[in-house]
């Protein structure tokens, strides 16, 4: 990787810098060459400890590390220490924060996770609708039927493709949970709770929507006409009349 700095007045060369791909300087000519202090990627490198300051850290070349940790500690990766992931050909790191090619990819799955969460719960509340309900019958009426097999469904199937989302570094099953803000209400806890049911069913390896149908059937999903204030509580047998269709 030579860099030159050149005269335009004078017409001759003044520095020529090479270095390997950690910055680890191979060559250094000319009478410029220790003047000029803005080396490897554009950084100011101190000559006394032979460090690159990028702003929010020192680098040395000759280690091809970070003097200091990341300070997003493992979640930029498990080496704390190293520069962009030992990939510095094909990534940059402007203040020693994060490499852009990263960063991208990672910027990547968290709009896959989200997408993937948005479309699974759509999905799920299709299903449920057409089994227990009619069209937009969870929008209808909350804690129905329909209402309580759409979340259950819904958060099975997102736990089971949450690897998309845990590369990103997103806990999707938390931010599902969050959506049902007001704990002490009727409506957001029973969502609340049966969402955690959804969840059990993937880690269990069981079809989301056999065990989510066998949940409701035996009484195990929570509905909203049965929470006292501040008290949510399992509910019973599914209301009389209601009939399952096939899934």
């Amino acid at each position: 990787m030579p860099r030159t700095a050149v005269s335009i007045t004078a017409l001759f060369l003044n520095a020529q810098g090479e270095y390997g791909p950690f910055g680890e300087v191979i060559r250094a000519t000319g009478p410029m060459a220790k003047a000029n202090p803005f080396r490897f990627s554009t950084k100011y490198q101190d000559d006394e400890t032979d460090l690159l300051y990028y702003g929010y850290r020192y680098y040395n070349a000759s280690t091809g590390r970070w003097l200091n940790r990341d300070p997003l500690q493992e979640h930029g990766g498990v080496n704390v220490q190293c520069l962009i992931r030992n990939d510095p050909i094909n990534a940059i790191d402007p203040k020693g924060l994060a490499g852009w090619l990263d960063l991208a990819i990672r910027l990547g799955w968290a709009c896959g996770c989200w997408l993937m969460a948005h479309d699974e719960a759509d999905k799920a509340e299709a299903w449920a609708n057409a089994t227990v309900g009619g069209p937009g019958a969870m929008d209808q009426n909350e804690g129905s039927p329909a209402d309580m097999l759409t979340h259950c469904v819904g958060a099975c199937e997102i736990a089971k493709k949450e690897g998309l989302c845990l590369i990103a570094g997103i806990d999707i099953r938390k931010r599902v949970q969050q959506r049902e803000r007001d704990l002490n209400r009727g409506g957001d806890r029973m969502d609340y709770e049966n969402n955690k049911i959804g969840f059990d069913i993937a880690d269990a390896g069981l079809d989301c929507k056999q065990g989510c149908l066998q949940a409701f059937t035996e009484g195990r999903l929570w509905t909203v006409d049965r929470v006292p204030p501040g008290k949510a509580h399992p509910a019973g047998p599914p209301p009389k009349g209601t009939t399952l269709a096939r899934p």
